[in-house]
């Protein structure tokens, strides 16, 4: 039926337990798919109820709701807060083919004590004291 290629998508995302299939696999496939038929109506309001939720379509909902939903409140937080978001494979951001030349990410951060001191002494408001280097 080529006509239904062109209706939008909504999949429903149900697992069966472990060790239900035997040797009479054709009536225990059977049962599990009229079972799962009968409960689509509950499966997909509660999957409307999540996405209107989420503010995401209906179609853009995995299997793990609860992962997906922590991630895209987590971004949508940091993008309200001005943080630049990335989409890489790595934990490095993606420079367009320019990682191996930003060495940021992989040199070691050394502060000297004099910084520490500078940094604990303006936050705590107590300005301009002499600090000796160790």
């Amino acid at each position: 039926m080529p006509g239904l290629g062109e209706f939008p998508l909504v999949p429903i995302h149900v697992q069966d337990a472990e060790g239900v299939w035997d040797l009479n696999w054709q009536r225990t496939g059977a049962r599990n798919m009229l079972r799962h038929y009968l409960n689509s109506e509950t499966i997909l309001e509660l999957t409307a109820e999540q996405a209107r939720y989420f503010h995401v379509p209906l179609g853009n909902l995995p299997a793990d709701p609860t992962i997906f939903a922590a991630d895209l409140f987590y971004a949508r937080h940091l993008m309200k807060h001005n943080f630049l978001l990335w989409c890489s494979p790595t934990e490095r951001p993606d420079l367009g083919g320019r990682e191996a030349d930003d060495n940021r990410f992989v040199k070691p951060f050394h502060l000297s004590y004099s910084i520490i001191m500078f940094i604990l002494l303006k936050t705590t408001g107590i300005g301009a004291s002499q600090v000796k280097e160790r």
